[in-house]
């Protein structure tokens, strides 16, 4: 009878280790996010597990190699990391952001040890990430245009225009610019055109609300009234080591302040203080110009976002009261 029992009892011992471990199935989703603009943005994975583990366990989260826009060389590795009694985990992905328009990006996440036979069992090896643009491109960053003049500029969207999108472009103050936009379905660039109804300054904002989420770019527009520029006086002549002043101004006044590029032909006849002006609402802008050796120059006073320019014959003499050390 003994040896039954303990034959029985290494029967039911046997059978114990003989059966299978149970591993808990882990479940992600697939993740989409806006890229955002500057800096560092966040995509967050959450996993779930079908029962505890019963132990500590972390699920490496690795990114695939072709993958530009997450961040490198993090001072942690990504992933999910369960405690023995936890079912549900998240792991952030730290992204790139920019505010260049481009299109979505579809990146590729691994579970790096998800044939680990002492971890969980895997539903799939891989999420996808989905990185949405969220920029568009407006041309320069500051345009200028002269009053009732049309003025046509780029726009990239950054993705195809889709039948079911919407895009527009308004202007935040629309007294000050009219605005046509036209890009074709399927295309992501097109041409964006703008007429100047009054001197100003305003914001143009364009956007596209699509389904996987809205993009969308500005701009800063400055009106102008279309004038010349008149440098006082028209002649300048000055000796070596003297020091004049020249003014500059629009004709007529221009209702914004405007820079002028002040450049010489010959720096080392002239030197001009500063190179850089603003010419104030209605007013004008104060130039010094100091001798520096015996000759002939042209001083050129160039309008930012303007065509007009004008010049200024400038003749450097020597200086009578200014006379060389004799020599020993």
């Amino acid at each position: 009878m003994k040896r039954l029992a303990a034959a029985a009892t290494f029967l039911c011992v046997l059978s114990a280790y003989a059966q299978p471990v149970v591993r808990p199935q882990l479940r992600t989703s697939d993740v989409a996010v806006a890229e955002g603009t500057g800096g560092v943005s966040w995509a967050r994975f959450t996993a779930t597990l079908d029962a505890p583990m019963g132990r500590n366990w972390f699920v490496f989260l690795s990114p695939h190699a072709n993958a530009t826009d997450v961040v490198p060389n993090q001072p942690r590795p990504i992933g999910f990391q369960f405690a023995s009694s936890q079912t549900i985990a998240t792991a952030d992905v730290p992204l790139q952001a920019d505010s260049e328009p481009e299109p979505d990006e579809v990146i590729l996440m691994t579970f790096s040890n998800y044939t680990d036979p002492n971890g969980p069992s895997f539903e799939r090896s891989e999420a996808t990430l989905t990185i949405i643009n969220d920029d568009i491109g407006l041309g320069p960053v500051d345009l200028r245009t002269t009053l009732g003049a049309p003025m046509s500029f780029p726009i990239d969207l950054g993705n195809p225009l889709a039948a079911g999108d919407t895009l527009t472009v308004t202007p935040a103050d629309p007294e000050v610019v009219t605005v046509t936009a036209s890009v074709a379905i399927g295309s992501s660039t097109g041409e964006i055109t703008l007429t100047g109804l009054r001197e100003g300054h305003t914001r143009l904002v364009a956007e596209v609300i699509r389904p996987a989420g809205p993009a969308r770019g500005e701009t800063d527009v400055t009106v102008f009234q279309p004038s010349v520029l008149v440098a006082m006086p028209n002649t300048v002549r000055l000796r070596v080591g003297e020091e004049v002043t020249t003014r500059v101004s629009f004709s007529p006044a221009q209702g914004v302040p405007m820079l002028i590029d002040v450049q010489s032909s010959s720096t080392g006849i002239v030197q001009v203080l500063p190179a850089l002006v603003s010419v104030s609402a209605g007013g004008d802008a104060v130039i010094t110009l100091r001798g520096l050796a015996p000759g002939r120059t042209l001083l050129k006073f160039l309008a930012h976002g303007q065509q007009h320019s004008t010049v200024v014959p400038v003749e450097v003499v020597p200086n009578p009261g200014r006379r060389r050390s004799a020599r020993p």
